[in-house]
């Protein structure tokens, strides 16, 4: 028996290429939003004539629904993702189709990014426990020495108890340590590499080179002045803060540095704002301090005085100008 998608204006059949046809599911909860999104109308025969009832339309065990009706492609049977209940039908508006799809977007993001951390996450944990295993070996070994000076006999006896002689320790040991090493290398290149707290901190040069600011404690005191005016996100207020200043800096694109902190364009894009934002809020009142009214009246150009003589804001400009020439800043 052929199966037919329920959905309105929809002719899929479970026959068909690339498409999937899904029972509704037996949760009461998800079962009622599949039916609210689908909005069909119970409908009745009396005679040869079509009613709609009040009561609201409920499927049947043979019901089904076709696969294009959920964003991607697929259901799923995560709550958190956008397929999880189907939005795709003839009913639905193009604005509401644009924003399922950009919410799948930035599931699949967010599952990219999550997925990543828990590798690295992984990794570490698998160096660590090899490097706590060359120390246990380590160990076992200088007590094995030890024992062996002590008490030969008994010394003997361990030996007896493992295929693993001397020099198969020796060698496990030696590797764990080249391991070890390489290890630590990798970190500290790694380190020297990144642009993090770490690897600015002591390093003038390089906080000149990519902020603009003569040393670490100035930038240090700044990102503590604008901290309580940032956002939480993804980075950390000195990531945010050094992101933005590299920009203003260097002139960057966005993309690149979405690229070097790992976060995505529209991330940068929103922290840059921010940070941009809070620096303006803070720094302006203390850095910079205009004229009083009287100053700009007395050193206002006397072919200007008659005419801008209530113009307090062009006069402002004329003063401004006048400086900058001047002192050919």
């Amino acid at each position: 028996m052929v199966k037919w998608c329920v959905a309105f204006n929809c002719s899929n059949s479970d026959g068909m290429d690339n498409v999937s046809m899904y029972r509704f599911p037996a949760d009461s909860d998800r079962r009622s939003k599949w039916i609210a999104a689908v909005k069909r109308a119970k409908v009745t025969n009396v005679g040869k004539v079509e009613t709609v009832c009040d009561k609201p339309w409920q499927p049947t065990q043979h019901d089904r629904l076709c696969s294009e009706h959920f964003v991607g492609g697929k259901k799923s049977d995560d709550p958190l993702h956008p397929a999880y209940v189907p939005t795709l039908f003839f009913h639905t508006k193009p604005l509401a189709k644009r924003q399922t799809q950009v919410a799948l977007d930035m599931f699949d993001r967010h599952t990219t990014i999550k997925k990543k951390r828990q590798d690295s996450y992984r990794k570490m944990e698998a160096a660590e426990t090899l490097i706590n295993l060359s120390v246990g070996i380590s160990t076992e070994v200088t007590v094995d020495n030890i024992s062996k000076q002590e008490n030969t006999e008994h010394n003997c006896s361990q030996s007896c108890s493992t295929d693993l002689t001397m020099s198969d320790i020796s060698a496990l040991y030696q590797e764990c340590q080249t391991l070890r090493e390489e290890n630590n290398a990798l970190r500290e290149k790694i380190k020297r590499m990144s642009i993090s707290e770490d690897s600015l901190k002591g390093n003038d040069e390089k906080v000149k080179y990519y902020t603009g600011l003569p040393s670490f404690m100035i930038l240090i005191h700044i990102v503590q002045l604008i901290k309580p005016c940032l956002n939480s996100t993804v980075l950390t207020p000195f990531q945010q803060t050094v992101l933005t200043l590299k920009r203003l800096r260097m002139n960057c694109h966005l993309q690149d540095l979405a690229y070097q902190f790992d976060i995505h364009l529209s991330t940068a894009s929103r922290i840059f704002s921010s940070v941009l934002s809070a620096l303006t809020a803070k720094l302006v009142p203390i850095t910079m301090k205009w004229p009083d009214r009287e100053f700009v009246r007395e050193t206002l150009p006397m072919a200007f005085r008659t005419t801008f003589r209530r113009s307090y804001v062009y006069q402002l400009l004329i003063v401004l100008k006048y400086l900058l020439r001047n002192l050919k800043i």
